[in-house]
């Protein structure tokens, strides 16, 4: 099992409090078969809508044994309740998780 680098992301949500700022979901490693085989998965993406009545924010992790670990970043519109462009602030934060991961290397 690998290590997660924690990004702190400080979050409200508008209209209500939420009971936290963000949610990992990590459905693990699949072993995509065997070098022999003659398919093999080799890339695994993970993906769930955006939490309207939960977190604001949502990191989905899926790898495949030996390959790359592939995480998408989901959120409902508004639900960040901020001022800036939400596609660029997730983008400012993966960006940091990525080299947060890059560091552990």
């Amino acid at each position: 099992m690998g290590h997660l680098y924690v990004v702190h992301v400080d979050l409200q949500c508008s209209g209500f409090e939420p009971w936290c700022s963000y949610e990992v979901s990590n459905i693990g490693t699949v072993d995509g078969g065997a070098d022999n085989a003659d398919a093999k998965i080799t890339k695994m993406v993970f993906t769930q809508p955006g939490h309207v009545a939960g977190v604001p924010l949502t990191f989905n992790l899926a790898s495949i044994k030996g390959e790359s670990l592939m995480c998408t970043v989901t959120w409902s519109p508004g639900a960040l309740a901020i001022t800036e462009d939400e596609g660029q602030f997730v983008d400012r934060v993966s960006a940091t998780l990525k080299k947060g991961f890059s560091n552990l290397m």
